[in-house]
């Protein structure tokens, strides 16, 4: 009896040992888990703000410096000249863009290129001496950005490893002149990435695309990765930074990393893995990287110590082993339940050390109560103990939920929807200054599937929200005279007129242009042509209402939107304009000047181009018959 007791109570604690391990690793793979899969997401929006900002920055550099009528002019020309024309016109195309291309460098962009119709490479501004070989074999997205006649975007492996490309097409009127690629490499790309999100990163290229596509000297320096025996990468060298691992390090973690990213690579899915090293871990993940057809060319390789991964790690080992041990002093069940309770402290201290560890403020909320459950240092504003506070008295000091259009609830939102929720708010310093926060939402479950709790982080977003406005104030704006450019007046006027048509109402655009301008800038120079722009867009200002829309059209061009107008209106604002210009526009240098204008009324079938081409009929009229004048267009009438 006593040896049978004897082998139940070793039994038992046995059975309870064997338990408190499974239920240990089951805690540490669970929170290894949920710590990679925040990485890498964490690593994909770093990803896809660098790519966003630049796409943005190429659209600037493409609406202000390229989109112009002397680029548009002289494109055209090369795609009907001869080989001697070329050469005359691309030596002028270098000229016009090299200011451009400096501060296009000065941005980590690598290349404007040029491409004539027929996919041949026109001008690179990196390599000007090279020109002339078509690009159809090797440039899949340049094929499809002709092809289409259509901006195209994203990741290629191109002649020098990989690189994401701004493809944007030339129209002269509706006459397909060619394309304009702007680029960053793979290696300046990361660079930027890494200053969001530190780690040391690769470029993996699948093998059959390097023999096709890259250049001999470059394919001839690609090594085997040691990720995948179906890629190649460029060696693996020791250069330092911060977060350096040196090539030792990563052959050893792709090692043993190896058969679980074959399998990745396999159903084409991205993976986020941890390795560990001697007295580190390392976090890698890999991101597929598609071409714009969607097929995936290469993989993105991220790795870092992970100190995070180790202290789980350690904290993992530490209760494995204070439960090992529990087992073989065999305390008996009161000793092993305290050492459970010791390991799970331990582990509940080291997820409170992992949330306080984030630079951002994070919570645990109940759902029904709105009470926080669990806040990290950055929540809790210096209180000991934030838990049992409303997360809106704690956050906002308020005594109800956030219920507005400025500080809408993410927790009532996913309490709705049963989905993550993203909302920001607009929250206000000591010092009067305004942040703006983005706020997420992800719900927790119960058993039954009931969302029970909300998990909760706050991310401040200013400087990504005015940068983001400040590339869309250049976008749409031209940077002299400060009226809509020629893209946001036609997304307007686009806009206007269905709203016209579909509600029955008027609507007119006038063009307007200086009279004998180009004598004016030959003669006096381009400072008193710009100064005589910025004092006729004062003038218009005056006399056009605040639903009017001014915008520049091109040199001294302007277009007129005027909602609400019928033609017998757009007569007498027409006599306004004159008659402003006439008492107010005289320069000291050019004297007197004046402007002609041209007015038209929408019709029915009319879209943005039908009406700006009537109105710059009326315009070519009065211009005819004597200038300083205006003209309607006869249909308008």
């Amino acid at each position: 009896m006593k040896r049978s007791g004897l082998l139940v109570g070793i039994l038992f604690v046995l059975l309870l040992e064997l338990l408190a391990l499974a239920t240990i690793r089951y805690l540490y793979l669970d929170r290894r888990e949920a710590f990679l899969s925040y990485g890498y997401n964490e690593m994909v929006r770093s990803y896809q703000s660098v790519l966003e900002t630049y796409e943005l920055f190429s659209r600037a550099i493409f609406n202000e410096t390229i989109n112009k009528p002397a680029v548009i002019n002289l494109m055209q020309q090369a795609s009907r000249a001869d080989r001697q024309q070329q050469d005359r016109l691309r030596q002028q195309l270098h000229a016009m863009m090299q200011p451009s291309y400096q501060g296009l460098l000065q941005n980590h962009l690598n290349q404007i290129h040029f491409h004539l119709p027929d996919l041949t490479s026109f001008l690179r501004m990196h390599r000007p001496a090279v020109y002339g070989d078509n690009l159809a074999g090797v440039r899949p997205a340049l094929v499809a950005a002709n092809k289409r006649q259509a901006y195209v975007s994203g990741f290629e492996v191109g002649r020098h490893e990989g690189g994401f490309r701004f493809i944007f097409p030339l129209f002269k009127a509706d006459a397909f002149v060619g394309t304009v690629e702007t680029s960053i490499s793979f290696d300046s790309f990361t660079t930027q990435l890494r200053r969001r999100f530190p780690g040391e990163y690769m470029l993996l290229i699948k093998s059959d695309l390097t023999t096709r596509r890259l250049f001999g000297n470059v394919q001839s320096r690609m090594v085997p990765s040691p990720f995948s025996s179906s890629f190649l990468q460029a060696p693996i060298t020791d250069d330092t930074h911060q977060d350096h691992l040196s090539s030792f390090e990563i052959h050893k973690v792709a090692a043993a990393l190896r058969p679980a990213f074959e399998q990745a690579e396999a159903a084409k899915r991205p993976i986020a893995l941890a390795a560990g090293l001697e007295s580190s871990t390392v976090s890698v993940y890999l991101l597929p990287l598609a071409n714009i057809e969607g097929t995936p060319e290469a993989f993105l390789v991220q790795l870092n110590r992970d100190d995070k991964l180790q202290s789980l790690k350690e904290g993992y080992s530490i209760a494995a082993w204070s439960a090992s041990l529990v087992a073989l002093l065999g305390g008996g069940l009161m000793v092993s339940l305290y050492q459970r309770a010791r390991a799970m402290s331990r582990l509940n201290r080291l997820f409170h050390q992992a949330l306080d560890a984030l630079p951002y403020p994070f919570h645990i909320i109940d759902a029904r109560t709105y009470q926080v459950r669990v806040a990290n240092r950055q929540a809790a504003r210096g209180l000991e103990h934030p838990e049992g506070m409303t997360c809106h008295a704690l956050s906002h000091g308020c005594a109800h939920p956030c219920d507005s259009s400025e500080h809408p609830c993410p927790v009532r939102i996913v309490l709705e929807t049963g989905a993550a929720a993203v909302v920001e708010h607009s929250h206000y310093t000591e010092n009067g200054e305004q942040r703006i926060v983005e706020v997420h939402g992800y719900p927790m479950q119960d058993e039954q599937g009931e969302i029970t709790q909300c998990i909760e982080y706050a991310v401040d977003v200013t400087e990504r929200r005015q940068l983001e406005q400040q590339l869309q104030r250049l976008a749409e704006t031209d940077p002299l005279t400060g009226t809509a450019n020629r893209r946001r007046f036609y997304d307007v006027l686009t806009v206007e007129i269905s709203r016209s048509l579909r509600h029955g109402r008027q609507l007119s655009v006038l063009m307007l242009d200086l009279d004998n301008f180009k004598e004016i800038n030959d003669t006096n120079g381009h400072d008193t042509g710009d100064r005589i722009l910025s004092r006729l867009v004062a003038l218009l200002g005056d006399v056009l209402r605040t639903s009017d829309l001014l915008g520049r059209s091109g040199g001294d061009e302007f277009l007129i939107l005027a909602p609400e107008t019928d033609a017998v209106e757009a007569r007498m604002l027409a006599e306004k304009l004159l008659v402003a210009v006439r008492e107010g526009l005289r320069d000291p240098l050019a004297g007197q000047v004046s402007v002609s204008i041209g007015a038209a009324t929408l019709l029915n079938g009319d879209g943005p181009d039908d009406l700006v081409k009537r109105a710059d009929q009326a315009l070519y009229r009065a211009k005819q018959y004597g200038r300083n004048r205006f003209e309607v267009d006869g249909r308008s009438l």
